[in-house]
Formats: structure tokens, C-alpha cells, sequence
């Protein structure tokens, strides 16, 4: 999952990486290519902390997720799809401070 960066806070493999402790506002956006079932979810130091499930059905459906976080510097965040046998169409993945 790719994303654009200001401060340098996400890296080349998707993952945000929190510059000071705060909360913090996630949200993805992916949509199928396929008519599987498609999982993503929101990963927090490795650790799942939120998701979405987009059934078997059709193409091009599309799932959005948010979450509000709390971090400490340091912490990361990244969104990830739990399986590689499915095809994405497209995927978005942001976040920033909100306090």
C-alpha cells in the first residue's frame, strides 16, 4: 500500500511512523478486482487493531475503515490485506495528529 508523505513519517513500505506521542486519525480505502473475499486491516507495532471485510460477491467493490489511535513516539502503523491470493484494484492509506 503506497501513500504520499510530508515529514517523511511514512516509509517506502506503507508503515506510518509516529514522530511525537498524540492521537492520531487512521483511514484505508481499498477496492477488488476480483470477486473473492478480501480482508485489510490496521496493524499497530504488528499487532491488529482494526479491520474490514469485503464478502464474496463482485468486482470492484469498495471498503473504507477508520481508526483513532493513541501513540507514542515511535509507535507505527500500517494497513494491510491478510492474504496475497486476492487481487486489490486500488488502495489508499492515511493518517495524521488530530491531538
Amino acid at each position: 500500500i503506497n501513500g504520499t508523505t510530508i515529514g517523511s513519517l511514512y516509509h517506502t513500505t506503507g508503515k506510518f511512523t509516529a514522530p511525537v506521542a498524540g492521537t492520531y486519525f487512521f483511514s484505508f480505502r481499498a477496492s477488488t478486482a476480483d470477486a473473492s473475499s478480501h480482508f485489510m486491516d490496521i496493524h499497530k507495532n504488528g499487532a491488529r487493531v482494526g479491520g474490514h471485510t469485503l464478502q464474496y460477491g463482485s468486482s470492484y467493490m469498495t471498503a473504507t475503515n477508520t481508526s483513532v489511535l493513541t501513540l507514542a513516539s515511535g509507535d507505527y502503523i500500517e494497513a494491510r490485506r491478510r492474504a496475497a491470493n486476492y487481487s486489490l484494484y486500488t488502495t489508499n492509506f492515511s493518517g495524521f495528529l488530530i491531538g
